[in-house]
């Protein structure tokens, strides 16, 4: 007698979907990938294979946002590299809003990037937009298994040790970048299966992200012979950048900047001071709202002259200026530049 079996294949049925749902919803590891005219970006591939290791740790989907394409082959790269799911979009660079209403919506547990100069920037505006901490320069990923929450390495003292930093409990999505090399090649499963959605996207909606003001400072003077470097710091974003190039251009000053302006996309990492960055010696350096932690002093200890200019007398930037100014870098800037032959006699 034929037994029914009917309720097996409804209850597999109503597994799988729970399943997919599950895969496909939110929560998990999310990557943002890229492609290039070539295929997919060199460090796509691998950065999803980093995620895996952390997602088998927590038990949990990675999916994959891949800009620039609608190739279903590279997706399928994507998911023999370890992704669970991967979505599309023709938009190589799409709007910051956005895609940080996209990742809102689906509250990844950890949000991942690739440390180069481009995206290190877009990572850092979407956190912004999401109103979230963002680590950059990783060399490592972990998961601390008693919080589930992220750990990363990054390098410090000159590239001479590391630290180990763990993401604020509790914090979702914990975003973070990872330096694409050396990555190791990712171990590549062809029977792997996951799912595939085109999505759609405005256009960027900040145009120096397509690398006009990355690759302007480039043609400046190094910063390690630079006699004059006008730096600025995450304090600048009220009264605008253009003010500590303006700066520069009237004293003839190389433009540089802390952590902070790198964060905020203004310079790109070889204009970084800091012991991750350059550490430099020029006759004069003005610190314009930078606050002056530990790591972008002990960059600037060799300068001869140190101009601070901060709203907080507090600040530690005073501790190693010669001369501090306190007060809205907005209005100070300004007079500085109006009064630039005075401001130069007074440094000689």
């Amino acid at each position: 007698m034929a037994m029914d079996m009917s309720y097996l294949e409804s209850l597999q049925t109503l597994m799988a979907t729970e399943e997919t749902t599950e895969g496909e919803s939110s929560g998990g590891i999310w990557v943002v990938a890229q492609s290039t005219a070539e295929g997919l970006a060199g460090w796509a591939d691998k950065l999803v294979a980093q995620a895996r290791l952390l997602a088998d740790q927590l038990g949990a989907y990675i999916q994959v946002l891949l800009l620039g394409s609608e190739d279903e082959a590279l997706a399928n790269v994507l998911i023999a590299a370890g992704a669970d799911g991967v979505h599309m979009t023709l938009s190589a660079l799409p709007s910051v809003a956005a895609v940080a209403e996209f990742v809102a919506e689906r509250s990844p547990e950890i949000l991942l990037f690739a440390d180069t100069p481009l995206f290190r920037q877009y990572a850092a505006q979407l956190a912004g937009k999401l109103d979230k901490p963002f680590l950059s320069g990783c060399t490592g990923l972990d998961i601390d298994m008693v919080t589930s929450g992220l750990m990363v390495q990054r390098p410090v003292m000159d590239n001479r040790i590391n630290e180990l930093v763990a993401m604020r409990e509790g914090v979702r999505p914990q975003i973070a970048a990872l330096f694409p090399e050396p990555l190791p090649e990712p171990f590549s499963d062809p029977y792997r299966t996951g799912s595939v959605e085109v999505v759609s996207f405005p256009a960027g909606d900040v145009p120096w992200l397509a690398g006009e003001v990355v690759d302007a400072p480039l043609s400046q003077p190094a910063l390690k012979t630079a006699k004059v470097i006008v730096a600025g710091g995450r304090g600048m974003a009220g009264a605008g950048w253009p003010l500590v190039e303006s700066l520069a251009e009237a004293i003839g000053g190389v433009v540089a900047g802390s952590r902070g302006a790198l964060d905020e996309g203004w310079i790109p990492e070889e204009r970084m001071i800091d012991l991750v960055g350059q550490r430099v010696a020029p006759d004069l350096y003005i610190a314009c709202g930078i606050s002056g932690q530990m790591q972008h002093n002990a960059a600037i200890e060799n300068a001869r002259f140190v101009v601070a200019i901060n709203h907080n007398p507090n600040a530690p930037i005073f501790k190693v200026a010669d001369v501090g100014l306190v007060g809205d870098v907005g209005e100070i800037i300004p007079a500085l530049i109006e009064s630039v032959g005075d401001f130069s006699a007074m440094v000689k």
